[in-house]
């Protein structure tokens, strides 16, 4: 069975390390999409932010595909649509 986990709340400490008990001990894959973000440019853009939740979005929407479970992190929640 897969599951993704979607991690909502104010970035810092306590999410990344959710994140990685998922990661670490039940092998999830994992999805960050401020990484894909900072592929484009380091600065901020309401654009670059759809675009990177969008890229993100397709991202784990193939891991699921493929049978993985995902944890997301920082993914805004209007763009989700599961």
């Amino acid at each position: 069975m897969k599951f993704v986990i979607l991690l909502y709340g104010p970035s810092g400490l306590v999410r990344r390390h959710s994140r990685n008990v998922y990661v670490e001990k039940y092998s999830f894959k994992q999805c960050d999409p401020d990484y894909f973000k900072l592929a484009f440019s380091p600065h901020w853009s309401k654009v670059r932010s759809q675009i990177k939740d969008e890229i993100c979005y397709a991202y784990v929407r193939e891991l699921i595909r493929y049978d993985y479970s995902v944890v997301v992190e920082a993914i805004e929640k209007k763009s989700v649509t599961l």
